[in-house]
């Protein structure tokens, strides 16, 4: 197949990420042989190569969604949770067959291979109760966590979930300490250099101004112990932030193991 841009895999660089300790591959100004090159070493046993491969056949809106899943499916069962997140993200949006139930348990085997995109695409498939049973209380978790190992954009969702519950009267923490929480979370998800949690913060701090810090505050050790002292606390809030919802991040998640099809394909 001769492809018509050497631009065709561009979405890797905004919705899959590399493995830890690598360097996200810039798949811009690919040629048709390095892209064939992908299919060779998916054939010889690479999954990485599998996911780049399928990902640049669905640039193409000619080639069929099943052939486009087969390759990002056989990413994902040899290991690649890039081939478990990019195979889920586009069963939803349609280029690829399967239902919310399969992409649901597609991002949470990308999650269990450990990564950060696929786990926040999990929490907030719970929390809207998308493909699986509604868990609030599980999303949030997952969301905390996600943020507590340098995920900026898990930060920002779980500034915005708590904003949402408060709205709608679900949390039992006082005003003052859920200000506070999402605060906390925004300023984080600004230091990870996520920008849409820096412009969320500018306008939160214009609702609610910060308080000046106090003189315990500025003795209570350095940034990275506060921050600890802040994410403990913050776990520990979530575990009672949602009146009546379980605990369990397992309770509602049902089975992975592999990349999962809806029986329509």
């Amino acid at each position: 197949r001769k492809f018509a841009s050497t631009t065709i895999c561009d979405i890797m660089s905004e919705e899959a990420e590399a493995p830890t300790g690598k360097t996200k591959l810039n798949l811009r100004d690919l040629s048709p042989e390095q892209v064939l090159a992908f299919r060779r070493a998916c054939e010889l046993g690479d999954g990485t190569k599998c996911t780049l491969f399928g990902v640049c056949l669905g640039q193409d809106a000619e080639v069929p969604g099943k052939r486009v899943a087969k390759f990002l499916r056989k990413g994902c069962e040899m290991g690649d949770s890039n081939g478990c997140l990019v195979l889920s993200s586009w069963q939803l949006a349609g280029r690829v067959p399967g239902s919310t139930q399969s992409a649901y348990r597609n991002f949470r085997t990308s999650c269990e291979m450990g990564n950060s995109q696929g786990c926040m695409h999990t929490a907030m498939m719970l929390l809207q109760g998308a493909g699986v049973e509604q868990d609030l209380a599980s999303g949030m978790q997952l969301l905390l966590l996600g943020c507590q190992r340098q995920h900026g954009q898990s930060c920002f969702e779980a500034a915005h979930t708590i904003a949402r519950l408060s709205d709608a009267g679900m949390v039992r923490e006082s005003e003052e300490e859920t200000v506070t929480n999402i605060r906390e979370l925004l300023q984080r998800a600004c230091s990870l250099n996520y920008k849409k949690g820096c412009e969320a913060l500018a306008d939160f701090n214009e609702k609610f101004p910060a308080p000046p810090p106090t003189d315990a505050a500025a003795a209570s050790g350095s940034d990275s112990q506060a921050q600890e002292g802040s994410m403990a606390a913050l776990e520990q809030a979530a575990r009672e932030t949602v009146a009546g919802q379980g605990s369990s991040a397992n309770a509602s998640a049902g089975g992975s193991g592999g990349a999962q099809d809806s029986g329509s394909e």
